[in-house]
């Protein structure tokens, strides 16, 4: 008897614990949406374009921001921090605008509070025809009520 009492004590408390839970983890309202897509959409289009103030400018200003980048032939490169900081001024340097027309779908976006984490498939078209895509990972934090990208990560797709 015992055993079965301490079994729908626990069964219960699970589904008090689980309903709470659910309810806390809500969907991006329509307006965070729009916001965090925008965040992404104009990173992508200042990176093509080399506007590396209007690229910075989609990030954190933090020393934990990172992107890693897995490449076609199984290269992956990481940045963080102060490295990424010296990434924008090599890139401003050596960088050339890329006319690339970009596209995106299968969206996922869970915000938490003042965090989101954001997946989708990049589908990339270059002048010359060929394809890339991609998964693509954002984590982003509000910061002064502003969505800001804090972590990306690229993943070819096969």
């Amino acid at each position: 008897m015992k055993t079965k009492l301490f079994t729908l004590i626990l069964l219960l408390g699970s589904v008090v614990a689980f309903a709470q839970n659910s309810t806390a983890q809500q969907a991006a309202s329509a307006e965070d949406e729009a916001a965090i897509k925008k965040v992404v959409e104009a990173g992508t289009t200042a990176a093509y374009a080399k506007d590396i103030p209007a690229y910075k400018n989609q990030w954190a200003n933090a020393p934990y921001i990172s992107r890693i980048n897995a490449g076609t032939e199984g290269k992956v490169t990481k940045i963080v921090g102060e490295e990424f900081q010296k990434a924008y001024e090599d890139w401003e340097k050596n960088g050339k605008p890329i006319d690339i027309k970009v596209s995106r779908d299968n969206w996922l976006i869970r915000v938490n509070g003042n965090s989101a984490f954001v997946v989708f498939d990049q589908h990339n078209q270059n002048p010359d025809g060929t394809t890339r895509e991609s998964v693509e990972e954002r984590y982003m934090e509000r910061i002064n009520n502003k969505w800001k990208i804090v972590s990306m990560t690229i993943l070819p797709k096969k």
